[in-house]
């Protein structure tokens, strides 16, 4: 791969997602692929077919409009989204079938490089990676959560199962992404042999993500780290009283929360409800978004906000961005969130600390306790100074590292450092003399 691109370049790369532009992966792939176009390469999208019914999606297309930058043109060039049928997909006791389907689909395109992020959705088995690699296409595992770690889950919590072997005990099976208990420890040990025997490298979002993945396998697997990025001209400051006015906020201070689902008890419900009960007393206001946010008592609920380029306002409109979620593997809301110069509060855990930084651009709370946290947002919230003060220093460290061009730095870094996949120098320049 080194070779391919310091002789060419650029590369031609196929984004492998089960839900597309969708939801939280889904905005982390869409600033991938910006990254990867401003930096001159070919890119293009496989999904499941539900989302797309087959068609090619252009640029223009209402789900992916948002794919060029602020003030940007890209060198770069978008092939679309590609989709494969979506009917076997969701049979976790038949997900192989779709794997023909999908395989044909990504060798067409002829990539290569396959960068494969959630999968779960799809039901897609992570033997598809180590499939693409046989036919020698370089592949690599994005870990936008652990889905690649586990037999089932995307994030374990508490249970320490996935270090030593998931299997039918599995406690929460029932849940999303749900699995037949007898395929668990299958699916667990099929991990085991992509990323350690066949050794399909995995890149993780976060330091946190990293240290997750080399207890997991004993070190064993290739893992590196390439931080997610966000468009810094989309999401920046834009000034506080015209983002009140038009969101229709007050002038008392007011807090931001929010998640695609702000509603589950792993992004801090219980307790983001109990600061809430705390402070609103006080006068203090909260604003929340996402699925979920209207069930909040004393919080004006926003609903899930589908189209990125109307957050900016909700950030600027706050005093401080609180996230209360048990374990983020990144915490997008938080960069964002940072990069609109506002304060944040979090929680001290997960890959989170590697954009929340405390007493640099807002405050880490090392346990979950409502009145603690209530202390520390009503500090910053009602403080001009501080929130200025860590605002400012937040815009900088979005600035610094985690623009578009820092994560298309990254990507480039890395995929200079990769050699060829297993299948032979011949066969892949072959592959790309007939492309599509």
């Amino acid at each position: 791969m080194a070779q391919r691109l310091s002789a060419r370049g650029s590369l031609r790369i196929v984004m492998l997602s089960d839900l597309g532009f969708e939801y939280g992966a889904g905005a982390a792939m869409r600033r991938q692929i910006q990254s990867l176009l401003l930096d001159g390469h070919e890119v293009a999208v496989v999904c499941a077919g539900s989302l797309h019914e087959g068609r090619v999606v252009a640029a223009s297309d209402p789900g992916v409009a948002a794919l060029v930058p602020r003030g940007r043109e890209f060198s770069g060039t978008w092939l679309g989204v590609h989709s494969v049928p979506a009917a076997a997909c969701m049979d976790s006791r038949q997900r192989r079938r779709c794997d023909p389907e999908l395989l044909a689909m990504v060798a067409w395109l002829q990539p290569d490089l396959v960068i494969a992020g959630n999968l779960h959705w799809a039901g897609w088995s992570a033997a598809v990676l180590e499939a693409l690699t046989r036919r020698g296409i370089a592949t690599v595992a994005y870990m936008h959560d652990l889905h690649h770690l586990t037999g089932r889950c995307a994030h374990p919590y508490t249970c320490r199962k996935f270090l030593t072997g998931c299997d039918a005990s599995c406690p929460t099976a029932e849940k999303y992404p749900a699995l037949s208990s007898e395929l668990i420890a299958d699916e667990w040990m099929v991990r085991r042999h992509v990323f350690v025997e066949t050794a399909v490298p995995l890149v993780a979002n976060s330091t946190w993500t990293k240290a997750s993945a080399d207890a997991a396998f004993g070190n064993a697997a290739t893992v590196d780290i390439v931080r997610l990025g966000v468009d810094t001209k989309l999401f920046a400051p834009i000034d506080r009283s015209l983002a009140r006015h038009l969101l229709g906020v007050d002038e008392k201070p007011t807090v931001l929360f929010g998640a695609v689902d702000v509603g589950q008890v792993e992004k801090g419900g219980v307790v983001l409800q109990h600061v809430v009960d705390i402070l609103q007393r006080e006068g203090i206001n909260f604003v929340a978004f996402g699925y979920g946010s209207a069930a909040y008592r004393g919080v004006r609920g926003l609903g899930y906000v589908s189209d990125e380029r109307q957050m900016p306002i909700l950030y600027a409109a706050c005093d401080c961005y609180l996230s209360a979620s048990a374990v983020e593997s990144f915490g997008q809301t938080v960069l964002e969130a940072s990069a609109c110069a506002r304060p944040v509060v979090t929680l001290r855990g997960g890959g989170i600390v590697d954009i929340a930084r405390d007493g640099v651009n807002g405050r880490t709370i090392a346990d979950a306790e409502p009145r603690l946290i209530a202390d520390v947002v009503r500090e910053i919230a009602c403080d001009a100074a501080a929130r200025d003060h860590f605002g400012a220093a937040g815009r900088l460290i979005a600035e610094r590292e985690f623009s578009l061009d820092a994560q298309a730095a990254s990507w480039r870094a890395w995929m200079s450092s990769q050699g060829e996949p297993r299948a032979s120098r011949e066969q892949g320049q072959s592959m790309s003399e007939a492309r599509p």
